[in-house]
């Protein structure tokens, strides 16, 4: 998968940015400075595979959403938008409601509306009105 090649790529360049900003700068306050933290926070989410693992299946998902649906409502349709990713968070709250309160056993259900639902909330995003 690209976004998993891209990802190691990424996180093989954060490491050598790193070991750079190690050997260039030792003092705590300069690897502060050149922002060691920050880097190393990236390096810790790029390694987590339960959350790439997550995005990856919101990325999918994504995809097949503006593959299936070409036409996202666009040109200030803020509440045509946002009321999509509400039908999937409704989904969402209904599969919730499903397991909660009538014992039914669909967690798989549940997991695929909230990935339904931050695929929408993502395209919403990337495709907001930019005036």
């Amino acid at each position: 998968m690209k976004n998993r090649e891209t990802k190691k790529e990424i996180l093989t360049l954060l490491k050598k940015i790193k070991r750079s900003i190690e050997t260039f700068e030792s003092s705590e306050t300069n690897q502060r400075l050149f922002g060691i933290n920050q880097i190393n926070e990236m390096i810790d989410t790029l390694e987590n595979k339960e959350l790439n693992d997550c995005l990856d299946e919101i990325l999918i998902e994504l995809s097949n959403a503006r593959e299936k649906h070409p036409d996202f409502p666009q040109e200030a349709a803020y509440i045509k938008r946002t009321s999509i990713m509400m039908e999937e968070a409704g989904e969402a709250i209904q599969a919730a409601n499903d397991i909660e309160f009538h014992n039914k056993a669909c967690h798989r259900q549940w997991r695929k509306e909230l990935i339904q639902t931050a695929a929408m909330c993502i395209r919403c995003l990337i495709e907001e009105d930019t005036r």
